[in-house]
This record gives C-alpha cells, structure tokens and sequence, in this order.
C-alpha cells in the first residue's frame, strides 16, 4: 500500500442555535478547528470498513489510527 499526503483543514466546531443566541445583538461565529479528512476506497482496501471502531493514538507530530478489536483493544501487528 502506498503513503497517503494529507493536509490539516480548517473547519468549525457547531455550536448549538438557542434562542439566546439568535437574539443576540452581536454575532457569535463558530470556533475555528483543525480537522483532518480520510476518505477513499483506499481504507477498506487497508481493512478500515464503515462502521469500524478505531482507536486513535496521539503524539506530539504523530496519530496512529488502528482498528479496535472487540474488547476495545487495538489490534497490534504480528
């Protein structure tokens, strides 16, 4: 399998409409939000499948997404 480039995007978190809100005299934007998209045929032919619970480990310049077993345990390579 090959290496995929991504790039981090913006995106905005959704804030919920109360009735406060729309009354407000001042405008309230959505908080900006780095987000990332994986999307492709690609995935599955890595065995990510819809509906696949992941588990997401994060480091400092690093995630590593893995696919969770059952118990909620990541799967480790052999």
């Amino acid at each position: 399998m090959k290496n995929r480039k991504l790039k981090v995007r913006l995106g905005y978190y959704d804030l919920p409409a109360t009735t406060e809100r729309a009354r407000s005299a001042t405008y309230i934007s959505n908080p900006k939000v780095p987000f990332i998209l994986l999307k492709g045929y690609w995935l599955e032919r890595a065995n990510f499948l819809i509906d696949t619970p992941l588990d997401v480990c994060v480091q400092e310049n690093r995630l590593i997404i893995t696919v969770a077993d059952a118990n909620g345990i990541r799967d480790r390579p052999a």
